[in-house]
C-alpha cells in the first residue's frame, strides 16, 4: 500500500532535530556551563559565568528553531503532496469533462442527422404516397396509348413506314411503364422484379443515351464487345446504377475533360480465391466503371455509401445516389467495391450474379386464338381503357359487358350471375376496390374466375388475392395479347 511521505517526514525532521541540537546543545550548555564554573571559581570571572549562561540559552533557542525548520518543512512538503494530488484530481475531472463534452456533441451530431433522415424518411414518404397516387392513373393512360397503338401495328403492313413509328411509340410507352415501376420501386411501394438481363446489350443502349448527355470533352471508352451470359436484374434499377456511377464520373472530369472507361468481364468465383471479395460461390459478370478525375481521399471513402452523405455543392447532390447504387446492388445478390486513388482516379467495380441457365431459357408465348366464345364482364372505370378492352377482345370472338365501377358491376352480376364466364376487374375504383367487388362476386357465385389487374402489385398482397379466391392478377399497363392467353388458359 502506498503512504504519502511528505507528512511522515513532516513529523521525523522537527523530532529528530530536536533531539539530535537538543542533546548537543544540552552537553555543549553543561559543558561550557561547567567550564564557566570552574573559570569563576579559579578567576571569579563574572564574564565567563554569563558566557556559560549565554551559550546554554543559544543551545536551547537552536532546538526551537530546528523545531520550527522541521515542522515548516514538513507542511511545505505536505502542502506539495497535497498541491500535487489536487493537480491530478482536476486533470482527471478536466479529461471528464471533455469527454463529457465530446459525447455531449456526437449526441448533438447524431440527434441533427437523425432529424435530418426523418426528414429526409418523410418527404421519401410523401414521394411514395404521391407515387402510388398517380401510379393509377398513368398506368391507365399508358395502357391507352399503348393498346390503340399494337392494334394499329396489327393493322398495318410489315414493310410500311407508319409500322415503323409506331414501333417507337410503342417503345416509348414501355419504357414510360418501365419508369412507372422505377418510381413506385424507389420510393418503396413495392418490390423489385428481377428477371434475366442481357447486361452487354443493355448497357450499349444505355451509354447511347449517356453519349448524348455527356461534354464532348469527356471521352467515352468501351470494352463490352463479347457477348456476355444474363445476369437476374430489375432492368430499371440497374439503368440507374449506370447512370448514376457514370453521373458521378463525368462530375469529376468535367472541368478539364477527361476518360470514362466501360468494361465487363466474365469471371469465376470459388469460395477463398480472394478474401476482400465477400461473395458467393459461382459465375458472376463484373462491371466496371473507371475515370481519370480528381480521385477520392480515404476518409471520404469510407463514408460514400452512407446515406444523405455528399461532396458535392448544394443544390448539385442529395446524398442518395452511392447509398441507393450499393442497396440496389445488395437486393440483385451481387457487390460493389470502389478503388480509387486522390489525383488519379476513381474505379467502381459491380459483380453481378449470372442467371442459372433455367432462368434465361426464352419463353415462347404461344400464340393465342382469334375465336374466343366466352363472355366477359370488364370493370374499369377508365372509359377510354374499357373502351379498348372491349374493342380487342370483341374483334377476337369473345362477348363483353363493360361497366365503369363496382357498384354497376356488382347489380349487373347479381341479376345474372350464370351468364358470364369470367370477370376482368380494375383493382383502385371508387367506393368499391376491385378485392372488395370479388368478395362480394364470389359470394354470390364462388366458382366465378376473377382476373385482377393493379397498377402496383404490393397494393393487394397475394395472400389476400389466394384468399379470397382471385385466380389471377395482371400488372398495368395490360398487354391485350397476356389478357388473352390468360383467358384462353382458363377455358
Amino acid at each position: 500500500m502506498f503512504f504519502p511521505l511528505y507528512p511522515i517526514l513532516g513529523i521525523l525532521t522537527p523530532l529528530i532535530g530536536f533531539i539530535i541540537v537538543a542533546f548537543l546543545g544540552w552537553l555543549f550548555g553543561i559543558g561550557i556551563g561547567v567550564f564557566a564554573g570552574l573559570l569563576f571559581g579559579l578567576f571569579e570571572s563574572y564574564f565567563l559565568y554569563q558566557l556559560g549562561l549565554i551559550t546554554i540559552l543559544v543551545g536551547v533557542l537552536g532546538v526551537f528553531f530546528e523545531l520550527g525548520i522541521g515542522w515548516l518543512s514538513g507542511w511545505v512538503g505536505n502542502l506539495q503532496y497535497t498541491t500535487k494530488k489536487q493537480e491530478k484530481r482536476l486533470e482527471k475531472e478536466k479529461r471528464a469533462l471533455e469527454n463529457e463534452i465530446n459525447k455531449r456533441k456526437q449526441a448533438e451530431e447524431k440527434h441533427l442527422n437523425l432529424e435530418k433522415q426523418l426528414r429526409q424518411s418523410q418527404k421519401m414518404e410523401a414521394i411514395g404516397t404521391l407515387a402510388g397516387g398517380i401510379a393509377h392513373d398513368f398506368n391507365n393512360i399508358l395502357s391507352i396509348i399503348l393498346g390503340y397503338t399494337e392494334m394499329l401495328l396489327d393493322s398495318n403492313s410489315d414493310r410500311s413506314k407508319e409500322k415503323i413509328y409506331l414501333e417507337l411509340i410503342y417503345k416509348a410507352g414501355e419504357r414510360a411503364a418501365d419508369l412507372v415501376r422505377q418510381i413506385l420501386t424507389f420510393s418503396r411501394v413495392e418490390s423489385p422484379e428481377l428477371k434475366p438481363l442481357r447486361i452487354d446489350s443493355f448497357l450499349k443502349e444505355v451509354l447511347k443515351m449517356i453519349r448524348a448527355t455527356f461534354p464532348t470533352n469527356i471521352e467515352i471508352r468501351q470494352n463490352i464487345d463479347k457477348d456476355f451470359p444474363p445476369v437476374m436484374a430489375n432492368a430499371t434499377q440497374i439503368h440507374q446504377v449506370i447512370v448514376n456511377l457514370c453521373s458521378n464520373a463525368a462530375h469529376a472530369i468535367k472541368e478539364n475533360g477527361g476518360i470514362l472507361e466501360i468494361r465487363l468481364e466474365e469471371m469465376s468465383y470459388k469460395a477463398g480465391q480472394n478474401l476482400s471479395l465477400n461473395l458467393d460461390e459461382g459465375q458472376y459478370v463484373k462491371l466496371t466503371i473507371k475515370d481519370n478525375g480528381s480521385g477520392i481521399t480515404s476518409d471520404v471513402k469510407e463514408k460514400i455509401f452512407d446515406p444523405y452523405f455528399t461532396t458535392k455543392a448544394v443544390g448539385e447532390g442529395t446524398g442518395l445516389g452511392l447509398s441507393v447504387v450499393y442497396g440496389i446492388i445488395k437486393d440483385h445478390k451481387g457487390l460493389i467495391n470502389v478503388d480509387s486513388v486522390p489525383g488519379v482516379g476513381t474505379s467502381f467495380d459491380l459483380f453481378l450474379p449470372v442467371a442459372a441457365t433455367s432462368q434465361y431459357e426464352e419463353k415462347v408465348e404461344e400464340p393465342f386464338s382469334k375465336c374466343g366464345k366466352e363472355h366477359i364482364l370488364i370493370v374499369e372505370d377508365e372509359t377510354d381503357l374499357a373502351k379498348y378492352y372491349e374493342t380487342s377482345l370483341v374483334k377476337h370472338g369473345y362477348n363483353v359487358t363493360v361497366t365503369g365501377n363496382g357498384y354497376d358491376a356488382l347489380e349487373t352480376f347479381r341479376a345474372h350471375p350464370d351468364q358470364f364466364d369470367l370477370v376482368f376487374t380494375d383493382q383502385t375504383m371508387p367506393k368499391l376496390t376491385g378485392v372488395q367487388l370479388s368478395e362480394e362476386l364470389l359470394g354470390i357465385r364462388s366458382n366465378i374466375p376473377i382476373i385482377l389487374a393493379t397498377g402496383h402489385i404490393d397494393a393487394v398482397s397475394k395472400q389476400d388475392i389466394n384468399s379470397i379466391g382471385i385466380r389471377y392478377f395482371l400488372r398495368k399497363p395490360v398487354k391485350i395479347g397476356s389478357l388473352i392467353n390468360l383467358i384462353q388458359k382458363m377455358f
